[in-house]
């Protein structure tokens, strides 16, 4: 019976020789892959700050871009004002050069219908040389008002 002891001492011994060696391989296998998943982590974690700062980036690139979008758009609406007045000028000078050549056509006629030819020509020089200051006085006087 000693014996029977002694054998089944022997095979218990090595069972748990063989679970301890078993559980020492399966710790093993556990602690590199512990390691690995933190590597793997250290490396996510650089790749996010990475792409944060990237991120951080590219909002304010966007930013400088928007506000000098928004400095020439302001720079074409002063520019589109300032066309603006010029043909609204333009339009006076027009209209005093229209009101200034209907004078001088009138002068013309009503000179023609003297009977004196001499007469005529006399004032049609002088009416058309006033007529030319008389514009000249409206065009100055409507674009000192601009």
């Amino acid at each position: 019976m000693e014996t029977i002891i002694g054998i089944c001492l022997v095979v218990i011994t090595l069972a748990v020789l063989l679970l301890l060696y078993a559980v020492y391989n399966t710790l093993k296998v556990a602690g590199k892959t512990m390691e690995e998943a933190s590597l793997t982590m250290v490396k996510l974690r650089s790749e996010v700050i990475q792409m944060s700062a990237e991120a951080k980036e590219i909002v304010q690139h966007t930013g400088a871009v928007t506000q000098d979008v928004r400095d020439k758009l302001k720079e074409l609406d002063d520019l589109f004002q300032s066309i603006s007045e010029v043909g609204k000028a333009t339009h006076m000078i027009t209209t005093a050069m229209k009101e200034g050549a209907a004078g001088a056509i009138a002068k013309v006629k009503n000179s023609n219908q003297l009977d004196a030819v001499d007469r005529a020509e006399e004032n049609g020089v002088i009416g058309a040389i006033a007529d030319g200051v008389t514009s000249s006085i409206r065009i100055w006087n409507r674009l000192k008002q601009t």
